[in-house]
């Protein structure tokens, strides 16, 4: 199966999750097995917290659990500084590298976070931590939250860190076409709406925003932002773990923004060659100090290589054309463990992302009645796939085949969450029910999407034939991976490969989920499935606005609960990222400390590592 969703599907964002940031991942699955695809996921990674920055991560599970077996390969030696490293990625990022303009798979990510640098982190303790935040607090019922911003830092530009950085990312996000309902707004860019016109039917949008009512630098201290919100926000300083600040000249500039990155991070752009390179290097300003007592990072420039083929990225490592790759297909997984006295290794499953075949639910897909829309259709292509016998062959195993979105280890996951079981005989029944109440003679035909990869094909034809034996003729539907995700937003689609979800926090979900966000097509919806139900949404409103980490777990497990009785989504696979690399390449695995000391959590969700700390024996 492919490492889930096709590359594209990622994330159409970082959009995510209210404020949680921006980038519509532009990726998107391909398949939702053991290949490489990418993610379709937002950029924020978080895991609860309490308002006023009590920690938990949904509930009290571990930030690192659900931490894959095999580590990194261990060194005595003391980090050199120095060198430079070529690294393939599974994709392209074909719209630049803005976390506020552009469309961000997993591929996109890795770059940015070379980049960037994050308002806040996740610890290992499951805490948010202040990055470029000093610190974050907020009111007893988080209506209101105090940033005050760390002094000292400049962007790549030169341009110091401030509170108004901060301020304006926020507003850029809520005119951001791409991400502005991310940010809680639904009647366009709150700076230029005009109140006299009346509401556009058309998107099913309101002129007013639904979170954000100012944000307000201090007169007496510039760098201290105050976000006073509509409603409580209990877990905003997690979700900030995904602002991911862009210089002041960038910020407000959609066109040159993604073609010429400026952040703060470890590594300075140099120059990117669209479906060759991206090449970044050492930031010799760098603000965040190695426990050398220099500044990060160790390397002199990073050198990305989208290779989307898996074999042909598995070959460029071998060949020594790159030094390092990384992968989320099962059987490139397996055969580099058996090899693993050869090369640094590193594996990463926390956070990680939930691969699916996403289904439409809207009621009509280009003006057709779409059958999947329908509950007994949706459960009777779940009952017919062999998840087993297709976690063996598509992902060799190595990934759990999962009963919901949420894995072990985060808010919300069960051991049984009611999910239809492998029972190709219940699911024929199911299908032939609506088929008999619909006048339907003969199959079902519906369009089964993935990208142009031949294993995501491969993946999609094995389930296709399960389906056939069912009553449904899924006729595969391939393409490019940098238009997968935009036929998601639109809601061009009937079955897509995908791969999405990941983060320790499931208010991350936020976005995907909220029936507010299932914008009928043509409209952009980030809720990509067109899914409207009133009890995920007071759910989904009880794990953003509680302060009690009890009640935010609770409501998790009842979102679950409803996706395996309505099956929204058939689940595929928990995904686990593996990096491999020269064993002259070091600490993959090795994180890196936030300002107060906290190590921070390197989640499968955002880059898989730390750029800073990987250096070159």
């Amino acid at each position: 199966m492919h490492g889930s969703v096709p590359r594209a599907a990622g994330r159409v964002a970082r959009t995510v999750a209210l404020l949680t940031t921006a980038a519509v991942l532009a990726g998107a699955c391909g398949s939702s097995g053991g290949g490489d695809e990418s993610s379709a996921t937002t950029a924020a990674s978080g895991a609860a917290t309490s308002a006023g920055g009590a920690a938990t991560t949904a509930g009290g599970a571990s930030a690192t659990a659900g931490v894959s077996t095999i580590a990194a390969t261990a060194s005595n030696d003391k980090p050199k500084r120095g060198g430079k490293l070529t690294y393939a990625l599974e994709a392209e990022t074909a719209t630049g590298f803005s976390p506020l303009y552009s469309q961000f798979a997993i591929s996109g990510e890795a770059i940015a976070r070379s980049i960037y640098d994050p308002v806040t982190a996740i610890g290992e303790d499951g805490k948010a931590h202040g990055v470029l935040a000093e610190t974050v607090t907020s009111n007893a019922d988080a209506t209101q939250w105090v940033v005050k911003m760390r002094s000292g830092i400049k962007f790549h530009d030169g341009t110091a860190l401030d509170a108004t950085a901060l301020k304006n990312y926020i507003e850029a996000g809520r005119c951001s076409a791409l991400v502005a309902t991310a940010f809680g707004e639904f009647g366009g860019c709150p700076r230029t709406y005009d109140t006299s016109k009346p509401d556009d039917p058309k998107t099913n949008r309101k002129p007013v925003s639904t979170i954000i009512k100012t944000v307000t630098v201090d007169p007496a201290d510039p760098m201290k932002v105050t976000i006073d919100l509509l409603a409580p926000f209990a877990v905003l300083d997690y979700s900030m773990a995904g602002y991911w600040l862009v210089s002041p000249a960038q910020v407000f500039d959609a066109t040159n923004s993604p073609k010429n990155p400026s952040g703060t991070g470890p590594f300075k752009f140099k120059e990117w060659a669209i479906n060759d390179h991206v090449t970044v290097v050492k930031n010799p300003d760098y603000w965040l100090k190695a426990p050398d007592g220099q500044p990060y990072p160790y390397l002199d420039e990073l050198t990305f290589k989208p290779i989307d083929d898996i074999a042909a990225r598995e070959e460029a490592l071998r060949s020594g054309s790159v030094d390092a790759m990384m992968t989320s297909n099962g059987d490139t997984i397996k055969k580099f463990r058996s090899e693993k006295n050869d090369w640094t290794l590193f594996e990463n499953s926390v956070g990680g992302e939930t691969g699916h075949f996403m289904f439409n639910n809207a009621p009509q897909v280009k003006g057709k009645d779409n059958p999947i829309a329908d509950v007994r259709v949706r459960k009777g292509l779940a009952q017919c796939v062999n998840y087993e016998e297709l976690n063996t062959l598509r992902n060799g195993g190595v990934a759990p085949v999962p009963n919901g979105p949420y894995p072990p280890g985060t808010d919300g996951y069960l051991d049984d969450t009611g999910y239809p079981k492998f029972d190709a005989a219940a699911g024929k029944a199911s299908i032939d029910a609506y088929k008999t109440e619909k006048g339907i003679t003969g199959d079902i035909e519906i369009a089964f999407g993935t990208t142009a990869d031949p294993f995501n094909r491969g993946t999609n034809e094995l389930v296709a034939s399960y389906w056939k034996k069912c009553g449904i003729n899924a006729v595969i539907d391939q393409t490019e991976q940098g238009q997968y995700i935009t036929r998601a937003l639109v809601g061009d689609f009937q079955v897509f490969g995908w791969r999405n979800f990941g983060g320790l926090n499931p208010d991350r979900n936020y976005v995907w989920w909220l029936s507010a966000f299932a914008i009928d097509a043509p409209g952009v919806a980030l809720n990509f499935g067109r899914i409207k139900d009133k009890d995920i949404d007071a759910n989904l409103t009880k794990i953003r606005t509680s302060t009690d980490p009890a009640a935010r777990k609770a409501a998790a497990q009842e979102v679950n609960k409803i996706f395996a009785k309505q099956v929204y989504n058939i689940w595929t696979q928990w995904t686990v990222w593996q990096i491999v690399g020269d064993k002259k390449v070091q600490n993959f695995g090795g994180s890196w400390n936030a300002p107060d000391g906290a190590k921070v959590v390197n989640t499968a969700r955002v880059s898989m590592h730390s750029w800073h700390s990987i250096w070159i024996k």
